[in-house]
């Protein structure tokens, strides 16, 4: 989610209708958990352990004025019988609870598999799904749509405010037009809902040091844990969001767990603590530090100054400073309020609601106009280290500045995205001093592009944004794995000062990416992507292989970069050049159309063409290897003798030996035996025009496509 709006719907239905979760028995004549509490606090306690079983509430359970109060809820199952958030703590400092565990019944989502696909007379797509048994079926279908891959579970795709209607209501069928599509009959389809009244959360947390550990969530009506107001510094250890089991009636596993983002975190001072933890099948972000967003000056008099703040949300407190680059100068706030004066608000435009009056404890070092951001209410000082995401969404949504993010497993459509996402001339909403240390990025069906037209591209990404100026200075990427991403590795926008070192790239672009557009305009063929960025240093990193899909290492936008060094050698292939075996005879067969190479018609003749040819057995589909120095070979015709050698333009053919550069070739190696054929004279590989038999091969610059891959089959006797 782009912002932690508590209780501002997206186009979403609460479900209202379902079957009773599963779960211990109801203890007939069970105190209620508020009852338990108030006996140990009035026994004078700072604990107090909840008797273990099942409570099924429609209410939130209000934790507020628990200061330094620890809650032992081991073996408690909260059920929340209406979609309404479970817990709150208002702003209780110091509180602990652990071992608590809450699902919801009725589920606030439910699923179903596609049963049928087409379009409408006016080319609208459409398709019809079948609930699965036991998961509700309300009157209105929310209409927040994901299609996921029935063997991964994840994500290929996900719409907001699509129509739903029921086509069949007894056989459970509804049909859902446009925005979200699906591969096939058997795709699960989910459809999210929200709270039904109030805070669309499940757990909402202010104050300030508070700790939740080993504490279950199964799902939410939004956002499963919040924390938005306060001090902050909060701790979560072992805090596990993974689906419960089906609901009676039911056999199909929950697809999602919270219906929005899983963990969020935004407009507090500190920064929490989230470790050994575990995301699984978030409707949205995984987890999010949300950061403070942008306040716009409206007139600076003096030591006083007038800003007009996002929202009723993002303000400010006495005390709070204040900046607009992070090497600038700083004020803190001795006095704010709100200002009414209608000479001052009409500056503030659509945000005239949110215009405050501010006294600085020094005359002000910004002008009319200038954008500025909070420096203590961003979540400074998180650390997110030791959990496993594995989710369709963002993995970790980045707005904050001095955070550590180390030795965690995630998969998510960007396992990392830094970005201020609203746009500002400010280090506002955007995230400086970061460590990402020791993790493993790997990839989803839509990794790397998003799941939208947007600038956050890539496994790890740091979106260039529209500033002035660098928007996250002083950068360290160490000693992490990428694994199995479909597109960009690691996307570095806007960086200044940033060490890139000793990471590994694994089979990187081994399967294509979705043609999904970014307006950034940023290339998905390349392992790393550098853009408006200065200082960059890159030591020690490797990649396995360039993958089929790939074009190059890194690609460095020469538009606006500077002082970027350690290349090409700090980002080393280790297996640049397939292995062959001299004087063998191998099939060279195209991956896209897993057709064979041979001279147009099977000719003998010197300057015939080459073409793919469905596979016949014959001499002139084999041809022979010999290397030839420098990790170069030359290619033979087995029947004809004469070799394949690349001309001008995009003409490929088979000549007579000579010492033509022309006819000398790198095999670079792209896994599973397969290669893109590279033209030493010319930097052109070889490819193929169409996936027909009888089409002709032929040289082109190199593009990332299926086409310029060949696999190499041994055939020698």
């Amino acid at each position: 989610m782009a912002l932690l709006l508590v209780g501002i719907g997206l186009g979403v239905t609460p479900l209202l209708q379902g079957a009773r979760a599963a779960g211990p028995a109801t203890v007939p004549e069970q105190e209620s958990i508020e009852a338990q509490i108030a006996r140990a606090t009035a026994s004078g306690k700072k604990q107090v352990d909840i008797e273990p079983g099942e409570y099924r509430r429609g209410s939130v359970l209000d934790l507020s004025g628990l200061d330094g109060f620890t809650i032992n809820a081991k073996g408690v199952t909260i059920v929340q019988t209406r979609l309404v958030q479970a817990v709150k703590t208002g702003a209780s400092d110091n509180l602990t609870v652990t071992g608590l565990t809450i699902n919801y019944d009725p589920l606030p989502f439910t699923q179903g598999r596609v049963i049928g696909l087409g379009k409408t007379s006016d080319g609208k797509p459409w398709m019809d799904v079948r609930i699965d048994a036991g998961y509700p079926r309300p009157d209105k279908i929310p209409s927040r749509v994901s299609v996921y891959d029935p063997a991964l579970r994840l994500w290929r795709s996900q719409a907001y405010n699509i129509p739903v209607t029921w086509q069949d209501r007894t056989a459970g069928v509804v049909r859902s037009m446009g925005g979200a599509w699906a591969a096939g009959t058997g795709d699960i389809v989910a459809f999210a809902g929200q709270a039904e009244s109030g805070p669309d959360i499940a757990i909402g947390v202010g104050g300030a040091n508070n700790t939740f550990k080993d504490v279950t969530l199964h799902t939410a009506p939004g956002f499963g844990f919040q924390n938005r107001a306060g001090e902050g510094n909060t701790h979560l250890d072992n805090f596990r969001v993974v689906p419960g089991p089906p609901p009676p009636g039911g056999t199909e596993k929950p697809i999602l767990t919270t219906t929005w983002d899983a963990m969020g975190f935004g407009w507090v001072k500190k920064g929490p603590t989230v470790e050994n933890s575990t995301v699984v099948g978030a409707g949205d972000d995984s987890m999010s530090v949300q950061g403070f967003g942008t306040a716009k000056v409206l007139k600076a008099d003096g030591d006083t100054l007038w800003a007009a703040f996002a929202d009723g949300f993002r303000n400010a407190l006495a005390g709070d400073r204040l900046q607009q680059w992070t090497d600038g100068p700083t004020a803190s706030i001795r006095s704010i309020a709100p200002e009414k004066d209608p000479a001052i608000t009409a500056l503030a435009g659509a945000k005239a609601d949110f215009t405050y009056k501010l006294t600085l404890d020094r005359p002000s070092p910004w002008d009319a106009g200038t954008d500025i951001t909070n420096l203590d209410r961003i979540g400074s000082g998180f650390v997110f280290r030791n959990n496993r995401i594995d989710s369709s969404g963002r993995g970790f949504l980045v707005k904050a500045r001095d955070g550590v993010i180390e030795n965690n497993w995630m998969r998510g459509v960007n396992s990392i995205s830094v970005t201020p996402e609203n746009s500002s001339d400010a280090n506002a909403n955007s995230g400086g001093n970061l460590v990402i240390r020791g993790n493993t990025f790997t990839g989803t069906l839509v990794s790397a592009p998003g799941g939208w037209d947007s600038c956050q591209v890539g496994a790890v990404s740091f979106d260039p944004g529209s500033a002035s100026r660098p928007l996250y200075p002083d950068i360290t990427i160490e000693d992490n794995v990428f694994q199995d991403i479909r597109g960009t590795g690691l996307n570095l926008g806007s960086a200044k000062n940033v060490t890139v070192r000793n990471n590994f790239f694994q089979r990187s672009h081994q399967t294509t990416y979705p043609a999904t557009k970014n307006r950034c305009g940023i290339p998905m063929s390349s392992v790393v992507y550098v853009s408006n960025s200065t200082g960059v240093t890159f030591e020690g990193n490797t990649i396995d292989r360039i993958g089929p899909y790939s074009v190059q290492q890194v690609t460095v936008d020469d538009r606006k970069p500077s002082g970027i060094s350690g290349l090409p050698g700090g980002v080393k292939v280790l297996n640049p050049y397939l292995p062959v075996k001299a004087a063998s005879t191998y099939t060279i067969s195209n991956r896209d159309s897993g057709l064979l190479l041979a001279p147009a018609g099977g000719s003998t003749d010197a300057g015939a063409g080459v073409e793919q040819q469905s596979a016949a057995g014959g001499g002139a589909q084999r041809w022979r290897l010999s290397p030839t120095g420098n990790n170069t070979v030359r290619i033979q015709n087995a029947l004809s003798g004469l070799f394949l050698t690349g001309g001008s333009g995009s003409a490929v053919t088979q000549q007579p030996r000579s010492d033509d550069q022309g006819q000398r070739w790198r095999l670079l190696d792209t896994g599973n035996r397969t290669a893109k054929i590279s033209n030493v004279a010319t930097g052109s590989v070889l490819g193929a025009t169409d996936p027909g038999p009888g089409s002709p091969a032929g040289q082109w610059p190199v593009s990332g496509a299926l086409d310029q891959a060949w696999k190499f089959t041994n055939v020698s006797p």
